[in-house]
Parts: C-alpha cells; structure tokens; sequence
C-alpha cells in the first residue's frame, strides 16, 4: 500500500515537472527577440534608433514581425511601431546602416529602399 502511494505521488510529479519544462520552454521559444541599430546625433544631444522585432504568440505559433522607431533628446521624444519595411536586414551584426543624421542635428533620416522617415530635432 505505502509503495503504491509512493508511485502515484512519484507519477503526478514527473508529470507536473514535464509540463512545467514545457512551459519554460515554450515561454521562451516564444519571447520577442530583436536586433537593431541606434546612433547618437553628431552633437551628442540626441538618440535615433531603429527595431526589428519578431515573437511567436505562446498558444497558436504564430509569427509576428514589427519596426520600432525612435527619436529622443532634450525636448524631442518619438516613438512608432510599424510593420516590417522591405530591404536588407540591419543592426548588430550587419554592414547596412539605415540611420543618418544631418550634420548638424537638426534632423534625422531612417532610410529603406521603399521608405524615407526624416524626422526634425528643432522645435
């Protein structure tokens, strides 16, 4: 009798720890994971960068893709999300850069083969 409970409390733990493994690993398989670029204005005042973004939703897989833009500084703060623009990848661990600034720091120019965003630091 006390090794058949021993079993069945051994049986519900293996059980209860693979699914907690599963859910560990599917909360991390389906983490957003992004890589990006950001540059500081020529005068160092200002912030520009650019996100790619992808996840996986946790109950269904399915993919999602998205851009997150970004312009701060003294009083200068934009922020949008887009869906992904067409062209070579960028960031971290590529040569293709898509932020520029003017020398000045007056502006700055996200530049994709199919989308140019300039965006102005004056107020």
């Amino acid at each position: 009798m006390l090794l058949r409970k021993i079993f069945i409390a051994a049986a519900v733990f293996a059980v209860v720890a693979v699914i907690g493994i599963l859910g560990i690993y599917r909360s991390v398989d389906s983490m957003p994971i992004g890589t990006g670029e950001m540059r500081s204005s020529p005068d160092g005042r200002f912030q520009a960068s650019v996100m790619s973004f992808s996840e996986k939703s946790f109950f269904t897989g399915a993919s999602r893709h998205w851009f997150e833009i970004g312009v701060s500084g003294p009083d200068v703060l934009y922020e949008f999300t887009s869906l992904p623009l067409p062209g070579p990848p960028f960031g971290s661990r590529e040569h293709h850069s898509v932020i520029f600034w003017k020398s000045d720091s007056s502006s700055v120019r996200f530049d994709f083969p199919t989308v140019k965003l300039e965006i102005s630091t004056q107020s």
